[in-house]
């Protein structure tokens, strides 16, 4: 059952649909870049390009080196909406999170790649912040 579901999923990364969302995730990064420039300028919330990920700069929010941290990782044909729901949610209660860069993001669902499953990394203050952000994203997400 297991090699059948990742021969299906493979097959699906391949279709015109997955790579039509991953071309629109890709555009939705580059705007991310002009939000950059203007949230620097601002001191406002960014995104900084750290070429394999676009990690969230917030006035409150934090990438802690070690501590707790979660995955999410949409079925392909839901980058965008799922980046879209859940960097919105993430940014506005400063909850410091990163996002895959679009080259690397087909490599998520390869078996070898070190990045496999971390489409989006979120980084709670806490056990209790993170099954609260799990709830609440899996409910915005539903």
């Amino acid at each position: 059952f297991i090699a059948n579901a990742i021969v299906d999923f493979a097959a699906s990364v391949d279709s015109f649909e997955f790579k039509k969302d991953l071309n629109r995730y890709r555009q939705a990064l580059e705007s991310i870049n002009v939000k950059i420039v203007a949230g620097r300028a601002r001191k406002l919330q960014a995104y900084l390009n750290t070429g394999a990920f676009f990690e969230f700069i917030g006035e409150q929010a934090s990438m802690p080196m070690y501590g707790v941290k979660f995955h999410i990782t949409p079925s392909p044909g839901y980058f965008y909406k799922t980046m879209e729901i859940v960097s919105e949610y993430l940014r506005e209660n400063q909850v410091g999170h990163k996002l895959i860069n679009a080259d690397k993001a087909s490599g998520m669902f390869t078996r070898n790649d070190t990045q496999r499953g971390k489409f989006i990394t979120v980084y709670p203050k806490d056990t209790a912040t993170a099954f609260e952000l799990m709830r609440k994203l899996d409910s915005l997400l539903a």
